[in-house]
């Protein structure tokens, strides 16, 4: 046989096994964002509404460790096929081998969804820090940016699932309702 096929044969090399890394770790991104979120919708639910002064930060902190781990994800997503795409590259093939992704059509859209997954993560963390400073002082009648910040995060998570995923049901539903929040 060939060289290429006789490598291809036996073990993996070390910049093969990079190959699906990248989607590994967005998958992992969302369940940390999902998860985390969750976390802050029961301790929402738990926190004593009637008590004065109650510590809103606290009540934030799940979604906001899961954020920084899901911005951390999403970093790593950007750089873990690295080596992959430099292999095939090197090749001049897009695809190394039968079992593993394209990089023009899973690997490199990834890295971009890693982008935007970055992206997304900061405006959401930005509108609930100012939801949390909102609800510390709700005095201060100061509700709108945090209420348009978490509106846009919503519309990027709506077209997301509605445009770009052929599963994105759970985006577009999350997104929507989301939304619908935001507007009542």
């Amino acid at each position: 046989p060939p060289p290429q096929l006789a490598e291809e044969l036996l073990i993996p090399s070390a910049q093969e096994e990079t190959a699906s890394q990248t989607g590994t770790l967005l998958v992992f991104a969302r369940l940390c964002f999902v998860f985390s979120h969750g976390l802050l919708v029961i301790a929402a639910s738990a926190a004593p509404s009637s008590a004065v002064g109650a510590p809103w930060w606290a009540v934030f902190m799940p979604a906001w460790l899961g954020d920084g781990l899901c911005a951390v994800l999403c970093l790593l997503a950007l750089f873990a096929s690295c080596p992959y795409i430099q292999l095939c590259l090197e090749q001049r093939i897009a695809r190394y081998g039968s079992r593993n992704p394209s990089i023009v059509t899973d690997v490199l859209p990834g890295v971009a969804w890693a982008i935007f997954g970055c992206l997304f993560v900061s405006v959401v963390s930005a509108g609930e820090a100012l939801l949390c400073q909102h609800l510390n002082d709700v005095q201060s009648g100061r509700l709108w940016p945090s209420a348009a910040l978490l509106a846009v995060a919503a519309l990027l998570a709506s077209c997301r699932g509605v445009l770009v995923d052929s599963d994105g049901d759970v985006f577009a539903c999350f997104g929507l309702s989301v939304m619908g929040t935001c507007v009542v």
